[in-house]
C-alpha cells in the first residue's frame, strides 16, 4: 500500500494550536518593542512634537493651549491620553512609548476577541485569530510605531475594541461602544460615522433567512440609537467648549480644511501636498485657526467645483497611496534618531522587507474578503457556516477609510489602524486551508 503523501499542513496547524503559541507570540511581541525602545532612542518631532507639547500644557493645567493660545487645530484625544499618563509620570517620552507598547498589546489581544465574534467555526476563529497576532507581532511597521507619539496605536486600539463591542449586540455593550467611538472621534474627527455605517453594512449584509428584515431592522436601530447616545455625550463638552473659546460651532478641531485642501490641490498627487500657491495666505497661527480653517475649506471646494474630472482622475491615485505602501515609520527615525544615516543601510532593507510581508498580508487578506463581497447581494442564503455577519465589519471599516481617502488624500499611515482587521481575513484565508 503506498503512504499518503507527507504534507507540512497538519504539523503547522499543530503548532498553532498549542498552548504555548499565544504566550511565545505575546513575548516576541514585547522582545521587539521593548528592543527597539532600548536600542534606538527616538525623539518627538514634525506633529508628534506638537502631540507632546500640547500633553505637557493639559498635564500642568494649562488647557489644551499653542503659544498661550487656546486651540483646536488638532483633534484632543491623544493629547489628552498622554496627559494622564504625565500626570502621573510627568512630562516623559519615554512613559508615551511605554504606554503605545500597552496600547498596541491591548490591540493585538483584542484581535483574538475579535476573530471569535466574527467566526462561527471555532477552529478558523482560532487559527485565524492566531496567525493574526503572530503577523501583528513581527511586522516592521507595527513595531517601529511603539517609539512613536502618534495617534495611530491608540487609534487602532480603539478602532478594534469598537468593532468587538458592536459585534456583541448587547445593550451595555452598545453603551460601551458609544463611549469608545465617542474617543475616537476626538482622536480622529471623522470617527463618528464609522459605528452607523457598520451598523448598517452588517444589516444589509444579514441573510433574510436567519435574521428577518424588521427584526433586523429593530436591533440595528436600537444598537445605533445607543451608540450615537453616548458618543454625543462624549464629544458635546468639546464642542461646547470650542464654541465658548473659538466663538464658532468646532465640533471637533479647526484642521479640516487645511486637510481637505493639501489632497486638492493644483500640485496635488493623491498624497499629502501643502502647495504653496493655493496655500499662499493661509497661516497657522492659533489667534487665526477658523479664519484659516474656512479659507482653506473654501479654496479646496472651490478647486474642486473648478476642476471636477481632476478631482476624479485623483482618486485612484489616492487609493493607490492608501492601500500599496507601507512602513512610513522610518520617516520619524529619519528625524529623530541620532543613528539613522549611520545605520540607513539597514532601516531601508528592513523597510523593503517590511513592504514585501505587508503586500503578502494584503494578498492573503483578498480571499477572505472576496467571499464576504459575494455574501452580500444575497439576503435569502443562508449564513455561511464559517463566517457571523459581523465578519463584515472590517469589510465595511476598510471601505469607509477608502472614502474618506479619496475625498481628503491617501496616506499609508492611514491603513495602519486597519491592519488588524486584514491580519484576521488574512489568517483566515490561511486557516481554511489548514482545516481542509
Amino acid at each position: 500500500m503506498t503512504a499518503p503523501p507527507r504534507t507540512p499542513w497538519p504539523r503547522l496547524r499543530a503548532a498553532i494550536e498549542s498552548p504555548r503559541f499565544v504566550p511565545a507570540c505575546i513575548g516576541l511581541f514585547l522582545a521587539l518593542r521593548l528592543a527597539i525602545l532600548l536600542v534606538g532612542p527616538l525623539s518627538p518631532t514634525t506633529d508628534y512634537l506638537w502631540y507632546f507639547n500640547r500633553a505637557v500644557g493639559l498635564a500642568r493645567g494649562q488647557g489644551y493651549n499653542e503659544a498661550g493660545v487656546l486651540t483646536a487645530f488638532w483633534p484632543v484625544g491623544w493629547p489628552a491620553t498622554l496627559s494622564l499618563i504625565f500626570r502621573l509620570t510627568g512630562p516623559s517620552v519615554l512613559a508615551g512609548q511605554l504606554a503605545n507598547l500597552g496600547f498596541a498589546l491591548a490591540a493585538a489581544l483584542l484581535t483574538l476577541r475579535l476573530s471569535t465574534l466574527w467566526f462561527t467555526d471555532r477552529a478558523l476563529a482560532r487559527i485565524a485569530g492566531r496567525l493574526a497576532l503572530l503577523m501583528l507581532a513581527v511586522l516592521p511597521n507595527q513595531i517601529g510605531y511603539v517609539p512613536i507619539l502618534s495617534t495611530e496605536i491608540f487609534y487602532q486600539l480603539l478602532l478594534v475594541a469598537g468593532l468587538c463591542l458592536l459585534a456583541r449586540e448587547r445593550p451595555l455593550a452598545s453603551l460601551l461602544a458609544g463611549l469608545v467611538f465617542g474617543v475616537a472621534t476626538l482622536t480622529k474627527a471623522q470617527s463618528l460615522p464609522i459605528a452607523g455605517f457598520v451598523i448598517v453594512w452588517v444589516l444589509l449584509a444579514t441573510p433574510a433567512g436567519t435574521l428577518p428584515w424588521r427584526p433586523g431592522l429593530a436591533r440595528a436601530l436600537r444598537q445605533g440609537a445607543v451608540v450615537y447616545l453616548v458618543a454625543v455625550l462624549v464629544v458635546a463638552p468639546w464642542s461646547w467648549r470650542n464654541w465658548q473659546v473659538l466663538h464658532a460651532f468646532i465640533p471637533v478641531s479647526t484642521n479640516g480644511g487645511w486637510t481637505l485642501l493639501t489632497g486638492n490641490n493644483p500640485e496635488a498627487n493623491g498624497d499629502y501636498v501643502p502647495a504653496p500657491g493655493i496655500a499662499a495666505g493661509i497661516n497657522h497661527d492659533p489667534a487665526d485657526q477658523v479664519a484659516m480653517d474656512r479659507l482653506a475649506r473654501a479654496r479646496a471646494i472651490d478647486w474642486i467645483a473648478a476642476n471636477p474630472g481632476r478631482f476624479v482622475a485623483l482618486m485612484p491615485k489616492k487609493f493607490i497611496r492608501l492601500w500599496l505602501p507601507d512602513g512610513e515609520a522610518e520617516w520619524s527615525f529619519q528625524s529623530g534618531y541620532a543613528g539613522y544615516d549611520a545605520n540607513q543601510a539597514w532601516f531601508r532593507a528592513v523597510r523593503w522587507l517590511n513592504q514585501g510581508a505587508y503586500l503578502l498580508l494584503l494578498a492573503g487578506s483578498l480571499p477572505t474578503i472576496w467571499r464576504l463581497l459575494r455574501r452580500l447581494p444575497r439576503r435569502a442564503a443562508p449564513v455561511p457556516a464559517q463566517e457571523q455577519p459581523w465578519a463584515q465589519s472590517g469589510l465595511a471599516v476598510c471601505v469607509y477609510f477608502t472614502l474618506i481617502s479619496m475625498v481628503f488624500s491617501g496616506q499609508s499611515r492611514f491603513h495602519f489602524a486597519l491592519m488588524p482587521l486584514l491580519a484576521l481575513y488574512a489568517g483566515a484565508t490561511i486557516a481554511r486551508r489548514l482545516i481542509r
